[in-house]
């Protein structure tokens, strides 16, 4: 079951509208994320940093967040499904924070995490200045923690 809640924080201009294009912006990364590392680097920013699920690594370049991204798609073949959602607007600032669940196409398993997107609102569009996700305290509890040992 997915719970979604948008709530408007104290921005200017701010509307359901701009809320749901940020819930987009989760989804075209999501299908970024089953096709191609290229695309899903290019949706964040410049000066972007990346705190990963399966690694210890704190990203913080283009070619650090892509290797990343590289390494994950062709070894796990993720794919996410959103179970929660909270979308907040400040400005030309969005957080869409909340928890997915990750599905591994080459072997079949599952972890679910907490994840939060920043996104900063640029002429061109919203980018990723920010984006946190780890794996809930039940999974790590229950093995999958080691998940991060290869990357």
């Amino acid at each position: 079951m997915t719970t979604e809640a948008i709530v408007e924080g104290p921005a200017v201009d701010t509307t359901a509208e701009e809320s749901s294009e940020i819930l987009q912006l989760f989804h075209l990364w999501n299908e970024a994320l089953t096709t191609s590392a290229t695309r899903v680097a290019a949706l964040y920013g410049p000066g972007a940093v990346l705190v990963p699920t399966v690694s210890n690594t704190l990203r913080t370049t283009p070619a650090e967040i892509l290797a990343y991204f590289e390494k994950l798609i062709r070894e796990r073949k993720p794919r996410a499904t959103l179970t929660s959602v909270n979308i907040r607007h400040f400005g030309d600032t969005a957080i869409n924070s909340g928890i997915y669940r990750f599905h591994f196409e080459v072997d079949g398993t599952w972890a679910d995490a907490r994840y939060t997107f920043a996104y900063h609102r640029f002429s061109s569009g919203w980018l990723i200045s920010a984006h946190h996700s780890s794996l809930l305290y039940d999974e790590i509890v229950a093995g999958k923690a080691s998940l991060d040992s290869s990357f």
